[in-house]
């Protein structure tokens, strides 16, 4: 059971902590112009994936249809061919400085069942039908940064209108995934444009590096090659004996030389393991340096979502059951996206406390151990149907950490609590917002 709460920990910030709105939040697509833009970066350039209901189709492009609510089968080239014009001549996408022209790759219109179109009792059809579009601006290498440009804002319908009955323009959002992280690009009309800076690392290089092997206080037992020791130890009292003598004992001295100079070739010889001082013990200090990066390359396990790529992260840190169910857990969280859910990241990690608590040895191979208590924020951002979300929260618990066979590894943790924070102010909210 303690093995699982570690497993609860990360589950609830994925899964709950982020991507579980409110009450007052949007819980399906809008009622009325729509788009869910997800873009990522990679060596190949700027991916983009997109579903746009046709209300947010009518905002940006002009297409004459036999029913302006409603589209129909023969209709899909016409808008195509709209859609196409639009991205390459109002949406700018530069790389590195050079503005890029635009690959189509896929077109499809989505056409749900009409058991779903009360939820859009408002634009009725034009809320439920959806153009899925896939757009490539390629690249030879990872870009260095990369320039985004928007410039139609359709009218926010869910916004309070104006004293003349005129809604303010939407903010157009999209989810940008680069360099194992995820952000969220969001385009005003006073703010169209958006720049995204590489940083040159790689997921690998992210990790943050972990103490390989033990500290020197904890090495285990000392040998001590005693017959050596004796040797050197009697040549050198031979030596000091026929220098004091009167009259110089050479016999004495040239003994004690020889003792002196043959002692190391019998080092392997009468060899004594003794206990080290300090009992093997790590100190508090190397205790931190040890548990601060295993904490901290947990999440980056969030940062992937091929399942061979997230255990090899959480491997980094966890080991045991531990990983396995962990493991299990953390890609059942990240697949929601592909089946249609909201997408939840971590954005930011805040180690505030860590007191060590023990240190030891442990096991039937007495291998070296300790225990610590942990306190830490975290910040995150759902992204679901063209909105984003920020959640935060603040957890406490406590950790074992032992030196296994592949270095340093945590085997269990004990949740103490978890609070959930504004996301403004880092403090705990006034009112709670019936989220757990």
């Amino acid at each position: 059971m303690r093995q699982l709460v570690l497993v609860k920990l990360m589950v609830l910030l994925v899964v709950f902590g982020l991507s579980v709105g409110s009450a007052g939040e949007v819980v399906h697509p809008q009622d009325g112009p729509h788009a869910d833009i997800r873009a990522e970066i990679d060596e190949s350039g700027v991916q983009f994936g997109m579903m746009i209901n046709l209300a947010f189709v009518d905002e940006i492009v002009e297409i004459n249809r036999e029913s302006p609510d409603a589209l129909d089968v023969i209709e899909e080239p016409m808008l195509k061919d709209a859609l196409e014009a639009f991205f390459r001549n109002q949406f700018l996408v530069e790389i590195d400085g050079v503005e890029v022209e635009p690959v189509f790759d896929a077109f499809e219109m989505i056409r749900p069942g009409l058991e779903n179109l009360p939820l859009f009792p408002n634009s009725g059809m034009r809320g439920l039908l959806r153009a899925k579009l896939e757009i490539t601006y390629p690249g030879k290498s990872l870009p260095r940064n990369v320039r985004f440009v928007w410039s139609v804002f359709p009218p926010d319908v869910l916004a309070l209108p104006d004293s003349e009955g005129n809604f303010p323009p939407m903010t157009i959002q999209a989810q940008l995934s680069a360099e194992g992280r995820v952000s969220i690009l969001s385009f005003t009309p006073t703010e169209p444009e958006q720049i995204w800076h590489g940083t040159g690392k790689t997921r690998e290089e992210r990790f943050e590096p972990v103490p390989d092997g033990a500290f020197a206080s904890t090495t285990g037992t000392v040998r001590l090659p005693m017959f050596a020791f004796s040797l050197a130890i009697t040549g050198l009292a031979l030596l000091a004996s026929g220098i004091a003598k009167s009259g110089k004992r050479f016999g004495w001295i040239a003994g004690g030389v020889f003792l002196f100079a043959v002692a190391p070739a019998f080092r392997t010889v009468g060899v004594v393991e003794l206990a080290p001082i300090g009992g093997g013990q790590l100190t508090e200090a190397e205790a931190r340096a040890i548990f601060e990066p295993l904490h901290a390359n947990i999440y980056r396990a969030f940062d992937y979502e091929q399942r061979g790529e997230i255990y090899d992260a959480l491997a980094r840190s966890v080991s045991g059951d531990l990983l396995e169910t962990l493991y299990d857990e953390i890609y059942r969280s990240l697949i929601m996206y592909d089946e249609g859910g909201a997408v939840s990241r971590v954005s930011a990690v805040r180690l505030m406390e860590v007191e060590v608590l023990s240190t030891g040895m442990i096991g039937e191979d007495d291998v070296p151990a300790f225990s610590v208590r942990a306190k830490w924020q975290v910040d995150g951002v759902v992204y679901h149907y063209g909105h984003s979300h920020e959640r935060s929260n603040e957890y406490t618990a406590e950790y074992t950490v032992a030196q296994l066979t592949d270095g340093w590894r945590i085997t269990g943790n004990r949740m103490l609590s978890q609070v959930r924070l504004d996301p403004e102010t880092k403090a705990p909210p006034q009112f709670l917002d019936g989220e757990i």
